[in-house]
C-alpha cells in the first residue's frame, strides 16, 4: 500500500494535550487507509467530543481484547499497545478535565479547529 505525505499542521499555536490527543486519533485512524483530510476531520470532531467516560470506554475495550488474544501472540502486542495509547488518552483527558472544570475539556474550537491537512494523500 502507497502512502502520500500529507502535511497536518495548525494554523495558530495550539494546546500541547489536545495536539497529543488529536494526533494519537489522527494516526490510528490513517492506518486503516483513509485519506488524511478525512481523517483529520474524524479526529477533530472525536476530540471535540471526547469526555473521560468515553476515554474510560475505549480502555476498557482494549483491555477486553487483550484477554481474547494469545500472550505473546503478535497480535497481542499489537493490542497492548493500542491499550496503553488508550489509557494515556485516559489520563490526558482526565488532566485536561480537571483543569477545564468541563466534561467535554477540548470541546472550545480553540482546541481542535487549527489543524490542516496539505495534500490529498
Amino acid at each position: 500500500m502507497l502512502f502520500c505525505v500529507s502535511p497536518v499542521s495548525s494554523l495558530s499555536s495550539v494546546n500541547d494535550l489536545a495536539t497529543t490527543i488529536l494526533s494519537y486519533f489522527y494516526h490510528r485512524n490513517r492506518a486503516a487507509g483513509i485519506t488524511s483530510a478525512d481523517v483529520l476531520w474524524e479526529a477533530q470532531m472525536e476530540l471535540k467530543e471526547l469526555t473521560l467516560a468515553k476515554a474510560d470506554e475505549s480502555t476498557k475495550e482494549a483491555e477486553a481484547k487483550l484477554d481474547e488474544l494469545a500472550e505473546g501472540s503478535r497480535e497481542y502486542e499489537e493490542q497492548e499497545k493500542i491499550a496503553d495509547n488508550c489509557q494515556e488518552v485516559q489520563n490526558l483527558v482526565a488532566k485536561a478535565q480537571k483543569l477545564r472544570e468541563d466534561k467535554k475539556p477540548f470541546n472550545h474550537p480553540f482546541y481542535w479547529a487549527g489543524f490542516v491537512c496539505q495534500g490529498e494523500g
